[in-house]
């Protein structure tokens, strides 16, 4: 048995495929990561009911799955706001999103962890369901293989100013999710039965023309992603800054889907909070002087840690969890001269087994 992680799993497609990947024979397990609500607009082109409305999608979502027999856990936040290590146990991920940014990252995430992507959309203007499917190889074609330069330019950008980006509804009918919903289900249960033939291929129904597309696409050797699938340690979530450093010779400590911010500002006060943590996405908490929200601006954010300047500060004593690491979290350290490392931090209870 397996679990699945379903990303967007409230939305036009999602809310239709989750019941569907409930009832595949193979799965056992549900993740299920939305940040939204449900609104009375959804009714329409949702798989929802009316007491629906102003909850949670991955609880309502839940319930249902939880209804069938399978057991679901519910996220209800962002995917770049969730540590990457949630998901290495997934047989697939299945993703049904409206932000080519959050598809990317996904797509980052699942290469990392070895975990095959079902990723489905929706054309509602052209009536189009697709689906695509990546197994992560060497020699695989990811989702950004078939990205050009323009389609870089358009990614959606998050200004710490204005929190997440906004996103154009599809306003897609119920039909044409749940069609592309049973196109994403049908392929997870291949990936999970072992058929790799799907891998690398995009699957296209027009549904109002009456038509369907099978395309294969190739790994380009210009991908600017670099396909690389990572051998994962684990190491203890309390581990100190200075003795990661001792234990790896390492310069610089990166994560996964993440950055390090060296302070944070309130957009209402202004009061700055200084000292280094990792920030996801555009949450980063609220000012304890006024509730305004705190951002990090562009020249505070950083990609990695440099260890050297940390230890000379404040935080050689300090564990990664100071830092606001959390279990799951995974981070690369890197030495000069030496190849990266991964390593999956861990909680207290899962070092102890």
């Amino acid at each position: 048995m397996a679990t699945v992680a379903l990303i967007g799993a409230g939305g036009n497609i999602g809310s239709h495929a989750a019941p569907l990947l409930a009832r595949l024979p193979e799965v056992d397990e549900l993740l299920l990561v939305d940040p939204d609500v449900y609104a009375a607009s959804n009714l329409r082109t949702q798989a929802i009911e009316p007491g629906d409305v102003g909850r949670a999608k991955v609880e309502v979502l839940a319930e249902r799955v939880q209804r069938i027999g399978v057991h679901a856990r519910a996220f209800a936040e962002p995917i770049e706001g969730l540590p990457a290590g949630r998901f290495g146990g997934c047989a697939a991920i299945a993703a049904g999103l409206d932000r080519n940014s959050a598809r990317q990252h996904v797509n980052s995430l699942a290469w990392r962890l070895g975990v095959p992507l079902v990723d489905a959309g929706v054309d509602a203007g052209s009536a189009l369901a697709r689906v695509n499917v990546y197994v992560p190889g060497a020699d695989d074609a990811c989702l950004e293989c078939a990205w050009s330069d323009e389609d870089y330019v358009r990614l959606e950008q998050v200004m710490p100013c204005r929190g997440e980006a906004s996103v154009t509804a599809t306003n897609a009918p119920a039909h044409l999710g749940a069609l592309a919903a049973s196109l994403l289900c049908a392929e997870t249960e291949a990936v999970l039965r072992g058929n790799r033939d799907m891998a690398g291929r995009q699957f296209i129904v027009g549904a109002g023309l009456h038509v369907a597309f099978d395309t294969r696409y190739a790994r380009r050797s210009g991908c600017r992603f670099d396909h690389h699938a990572w051998c994962i340690e684990p190491l203890p979530l309390a581990t100190s800054i200075g003795r990661l450093a001792m234990l790896f010779e390492a310069a610089a400590l990166a994560v996964l889907g993440a950055e390090f911010a060296s302070a944070l500002a309130c957009l209402d006060c202004g009061r700055v909070v200084e000292g280094v943590r990792v920030v996801r996405g555009a949450a980063m908490g609220r000012c304890t002087t006024c509730s305004g929200r705190l951002a990090a601006p562009a020249f505070d954010r950083h990609e990695s840690l440099p260890l050297a300047a940390t230890l000379a500060g404040v935080y050689r004593d300090a564990s990664l969890a100071d830092l606001g690491l959390v279990a799951g979290d995974i981070v690369t350290v890197q030495a000069a001269g030496t190849p990266e490392r991964h390593l999956q931090l861990i909680g207290e209870e899962e070092n102890e087994q």
